[in-house]
């Protein structure tokens, strides 16, 4: 067993509501040394939320040390290789999303997590291999959007948009509640995660994106 898939329009549904309640919460502080968990075929971007079906020995392990003194902050690292059991930095990519653990419920054969992305990191340093991944990261930030070309950016975004609402039009599997989605993020590169995030792309794709 591994980490599960969500349907696409489930995993949307809890993008959008992570959007809409992302001024509510004050980012929390991602530390420089962090747990890394890998995923076999998902990538999680910041503001996404998402649930996760952790079985691996390692993973179950890191999750419970994880946990302890209320620190709910880890990494995850898309693996390069989905059918590799035992992953290690040579495994995984060297860019990740930090997410906070919003809920744990520990199941007979899995733990089941809902997790949150809060902010992309790069491994700097790698800390250890064993029992699980640990790494020194360097926190990615946004680029500002310069003020000169303001205009050409909210018209690419605006294209966005509605180019995301066609694409919910014309399918059957996705609900119409979806369209809201890009209509309640303003800043262009929230927007531009929460349209890259469903499962419609590879995770060698989605991972370039990230």
């Amino acid at each position: 067993m591994t980490e599960i898939d969500i349907p696409l329009e489930d995993e949307l549904l809890l993008a959008a509501e992570a959007s809409a309640h992302a001024e509510e919460e004050s980012k929390p502080e991602v530390p420089s040394e962090i747990n890394l968990l890998p995923l076999r075929d998902s990538v999680i971007y910041p503001m996404l939320i998402a649930p996760l079906s952790v079985a691996r020995d390692a993973s179950i392990q890191l999750i419970d040390e994880s946990i302890v003194g209320n620190n709910r902050i880890i990494g995850v690292v898309t693996q390069l290789r989905p059918q590799v059991d035992n992953p290690k930095f040579d495994d995984v990519y060297q860019v990740g999303c930090a997410v906070i653990i919003r809920t744990l419920v520990k199941m007979p054969d899995a733990v089941r997590l809902i997790v949150q992305g809060v902010q992309r990191f790069r491994i700097v340093e790698q800390i250890h291999e064993e029992p699980y991944l640990r790494a020194k990261i360097e926190l990615i930030t946004e680029d500002e959007e310069p003020a000169d070309k303001a205009e050409e950016i909210e018209a690419l975004r605006r294209s966005v948009a509605a180019l995301f609402e066609q694409a919910i039009r014309l399918s059957p599997a996705l609900p119409d509640e979806l369209r809201t989605l890009t209509q309640s993020v303003q800043e262009t590169h929230v927007m531009a995660d929460l349209v890259a995030a469903p499962k419609t792309l590879i995770a060698g794709d989605k991972q370039q994106g990230l």
